[in-house]
């Protein structure tokens, strides 16, 4: 027999799907201007932008469209109790903090972003999802 995940926690773990969801949204828009923008300017004969080539301008805002898909996919999964979504997830947050610990991420929006993702991981593991991770396993 299989148990039943608490209301409670179920609501966290949906909600914690929305948010991982609602931010990887935002960085895929980020990721697209990104892209775009230095993919314009290499077009228009603009080969750096602050310092930085276009094209690897480009470059990063593709793999950060790609990498928020899969965090997309994961969070879905995640809510359909894979534990192995949970782990990964997680560890995506540790290095979300880890990037704003060692500066790489500067600014208001930053720092938002990651105190958003460490919501988003300790929602996902409240007491009682475990559970539901474990039941649907078996």
């Amino acid at each position: 027999m299989s148990q039943t995940p608490t209301r409670y926690s179920d609501t966290a773990t949906f909600v914690s799907m929305i948010v991982w969801i609602a931010s990887a949204l935002l960085a895929i828009i980020g990721g697209l201007l990104l892209a775009v923008g230095g993919g314009l300017a290499e077009f228009s004969g603009i080969y750096t932008l602050e310092d930085e080539p276009t094209a690897v301008l480009a470059i990063a805002g593709i793999i950060v469209v790609i990498l928020n898909a899969v965090v997309i996919a994961l969070a879905v999964r995640m809510r359909r109790g894979g534990r192995a979504a949970r782990v990964i997830l997680t560890v995506v947050g540790i290095a979300t903090l880890l990037s704003l610990w060692v500066g790489a991420s500067q600014g208001t929006v930053p720092l938002l972003h990651t105190v958003v993702t460490g919501a988003a991981v300790l929602l996902m593991w409240f007491p009682g999802n475990e559970k539901r991770s474990q039941s649907q396993g078996n």
